[in-house]
């Protein structure tokens, strides 16, 4: 009874992670990307 409680509770959290793994995958490319267009336009002097 533990063991298929706890497979179908694994099999929750990896529908959550395909889900949402991609997006936050993707959220954190896209910090990165401004912070480093932040760091451009500071070194080229554009605000």
């Amino acid at each position: 009874m533990h063991a298929a409680t706890f497979v179908r509770f694994e099999g929750y959290w990896w529908m959550l992670y395909l889900r949402y793994g991609r997006l936050l995958v993707w959220a954190g490319s896209y910090a990165t990307r401004t912070e480093a267009l932040a760091d451009a336009s500071t070194v080229d002097g554009i605000p």
